[in-house]
């Protein structure tokens, strides 16, 4: 009894370490009017690795244009977007977590003419602002069929030694006490 309970704290104690990094804040918002020369900027809850990073762009011409990525802080990628033709956007991204585990996905916008008239107002992408924490949208958080994971349910290897330690032990030690009697 005190062995399954020994591995259910092990388990319980675990899950909080095996929580996967999410995206929790894109700049400019998912929707944004964007033009060129508009860095969109993607923050983790995590450190990201410094591999594998990538972000491209497609316009309404539909060739993806890679971007070049910037690291301003380790939970944070970010690329400036070149000259787009007029009309809807697509930014894919992908990241490695700190855990190893690659994240991907999409954002949308829509992409305005280069230079904006005098008598129209400065969009959301132009004026500075503190970045704001947002829930991710379905296309901006990795979905199962986007994470890359090893199917590993969430809990780490190690967990799992521990876990398959402890059963053993357990087995040993209850035939070892029966063949005692």
């Amino acid at each position: 009894m005190t062995v399954l309970a020994s591995a259910a704290v092990l388990i319980l104690a675990a899950a909080p370490a095996s929580a996967h990094t999410s995206l929790i804040d894109v700049q400019p918002g998912e929707g944004d009017t964007v033009r060129e020369g508009t860095t969109v900027s993607l923050t983790f809850s995590d450190a990201l690795l410094d591999l594998g990073t990538e972000i491209s762009v497609t316009d309404s011409s539909g060739d993806p244009i890679p971007l070049d990525v910037q690291r301003p802080e380790p939970a944070s990628v970010a690329g400036t977007l070149p000259a787009l033709a007029a009309g809807p956007v697509t930014v894919s991204w992908r990241v490695v977590a700190g855990d190893g585990h690659p994240i991907e996905g999409t954002l949308t916008y829509v992409a305005e003419d280069a230079e904006p008239s005098a008598s129209e107002p400065a969009t959301s992408s132009e004026v500075a602002s503190t970045p704001t924490p947002i829930a991710p949208s379905p296309s901006a958080a990795a979905s199962p069929e986007q994470d890359q994971s090893s199917g590993n349910s969430g809990i780490n290897w190690g967990v799992w030694i521990a876990v398959a330690v402890a059963i053993f032990a357990a087995t040993g030690a209850g035939v070892a006490t029966k063949k005692r009697r």
